[in-house]
């Protein structure tokens, strides 16, 4: 499934709006048909390529993908993907959500 989102761009070093795009992320995130697990907060400040198996493996429907943070990328919500956003050194700074 393929939801187009519509909203303002926000700047990723932002905490405030970063905690908006999570809530927005979650709710899209419901209208998954059983999407499984769907968020791993466990993984924030683990290394990106560890972050990517540890989602592909708890849940086989995901597809991670990882971003350079700061990144833009199409705002366009898919139930089996995951961003798994990383900093220069790959190491994971935002909560992996699917979309």
């Amino acid at each position: 499934m393929f939801v187009i989102v519509e909203k303002n761009p926000i700047q990723n070093s932002n905490h405030k709006n970063l905690q908006i795009n999570t809530f927005i992320q979650e709710k899209m995130a419901s209208i998954c048909e059983d999407p499984g697990k769907s968020s791993w907060p466990e993984l924030l400040g683990a290394k990106g390529e560890d972050a990517k198996e540890v989602i592909e493996r708890e849940n086989p429907k995901m597809k991670a993908v990882i971003i350079l943070d700061g990144t833009v990328v199409p705002e366009i919500f898919i139930c089996s993907r995951v961003y798994v956003w990383v900093n220069d050194c790959g190491i994971v700074v935002q909560i992996p959500i699917i979309g």
